[in-house]
């Protein structure tokens, strides 16, 4: 147990000693590259890579912008009350609402394209919770069969996002994009805005 645990602290030291670097700095460090949205639907490669878009309508439904996530690995949550967890092979009776919803953006160039907003990031733009934004939807008397109108407060959003081009978006199998990472610097969006035109 001992010898588990300082492995484990070991682990944690070198993550949390691995560099953290600003979205300015990989960007103008060329760290990682700021790309259009047509050579991002063209790259041959796997990586990371920036891109500055609008979001211009979700992509979502009623009960699709959400999910159960485990309480220890925030993985999905199989099932009905109380919900299963595969990876911790465990029941969850408390599960983590959290946000996974798809959006359609624009670089207002060269294209659109589809990417997946997580938690994390959507939190960073709506400003509350799933949880929270569940409980008023409910408490305001919304319409039931649409999704939250507070996430609304995305679109026509203009954002730097750090999108994940993996294999299977080269390769066509899929034309969803992963959002790993998003950036509202407002002096930022301007300065990329002003050079890329």
């Amino acid at each position: 147990l001992v010898s588990t645990c300082q492995i484990t602290l070991q682990y944690i030291s070198h993550l949390s000693s691995q560099p953290s670097y600003s979205v300015s700095d990989e960007i103008n460090g060329e760290l990682v590259r700021l790309k259009s949205i047509e050579e991002l639907l063209n790259c041959a490669n796997e990586g990371s890579y920036w891109i500055l878009a609008s979001t211009v309508r979700l992509d979502v439904g009623k009960d699709d912008w959400f999910y159960k996530g485990c309480t220890r690995c925030l993985q999905k949550l199989e099932g009905a009350e109380p919900s299963y967890c595969k990876k911790c092979d465990q029941a969850d009776s408390n599960p983590l609402l959290r946000f996974r919803f798809q959006v359609i953006v624009s670089d207002g160039l060269t294209g659109r394209i589809t990417l997946v907003l997580w938690d994390r990031e959507t939190m960073q733009v709506v400003g509350k919770t799933a949880t929270e934004i569940k409980e008023n939807f409910f408490d305001d008397g919304e319409d039931a069969d649409t999704y939250p109108k507070a996430l609304d407060s995305v679109i026509d959003t203009k954002l730097l996002i750090k999108v994940a081009v993996s294999s299977r978006n080269i390769n066509g199998y899929d034309d969803v994009y992963n959002v790993m990472r998003i950036s509202d610097d407002e002096q930022l969006i301007a300065k990329l805005g002003h050079d890329a035109a």
